[in-house]
């Protein structure tokens, strides 16, 4: 991991934490589904063939700890991209991820929105607004303790073997992130994933067993439905299912 990625995880990650952590740990070894904040990942067995219809955002490389986001216009994604499903009444935004090597921990997503495209700071406070993040329920980067905010956060961890995939043919994992937490951004705001695979240093101890990236390539992207229905307004979807 080069050195703006470190600055990237003790600006965003953890520089201005005062509380404590709570550690959670996601099996996606042992099973298909696991849940944390309202978001359903789910192992796809087998690796779901998408015909072509996978289409990458970011390609996390690198041994040990790694990860990034998508930065600088390489991958620009709009949220109208984003394929949306419903699972049981509620509505989600799909993500897939292909990830290659040994069995990896997955420790960070924090995805954002923004007005404008081809955003490249290592400052995560400056990306855009935070939608959804897999270890904390409320941030604010300026003051974690700030009004409606406890100074505290889950450490969550998920457990990934690509391994149990011997074909590499397609996706091997789905993240869905419910719509409401995407409310009031706009069709044309750019998404803007971060991920960190491995083990970042953190300001307290894990008993989680933490396993690094090992060689190969995780990729996140989406999968383009066959019926490529948009998003023609997340704010008229929420409006239209009474949220």
């Amino acid at each position: 991991m080069g050195k703006w990625q470190l600055a990237v995880l003790a600006l965003g990650l953890f520089g201005s934490i005062r509380g404590h952590a709570d550690m959670l740990e996601l099996d996606l070894i042992s099973n298909n589904v696991v849940s944390v904040r309202g978001a359903i990942l789910e192992w796809v067995d087998g690796a779901s063939v998408t015909n072509g219809r996978f289409a990458s955002f970011l390609q996390i490389r690198g041994v040990g700890i790694a990860g990034d986001y998508n930065r600088g216009g390489k991958r620009n994604i709009q949220l109208r991209d984003i394929p949306m499903v419903s699972l049981n009444g509620t509505n989600f935004l799909q993500f897939a991820l292909d990830v290659r090597g040994p069995t990896v921990s997955l420790d960070t997503i924090e995805i954002f929105t923004a007005p404008v495209a081809s955003v490249n700071t290592n400052y995560l406070g400056a990306v855009g607004t935070k939608r959804w993040d897999l270890d904390k329920g409320c941030w604010n980067y300026a003051d974690q303790s700030g009004p409606g905010c406890e100074p505290t956060w889950d450490d969550v961890v998920v457990q990934i073997d690509p391994q149990r995939n011997k074909k590499h043919s397609g996706v091997d994992m789905l993240l869905y992130v419910p719509v409401s937490y995407f409310v009031d951004a706009q069709p044309n705001d750019y998404v803007y994933f971060f991920c960190v695979f491995g083990n970042p240093p953190k300001p307290y101890p894990s008993a989680i067993t933490m396993h690094p990236k090992g060689p190969g390539t995780a990729t996140w992207g989406i999968v383009k439905p066959l019926h490529a229905d948009k998003i023609a307004s997340v704010g008229e979807l929420m409006a239209q299912n009474g949220y």
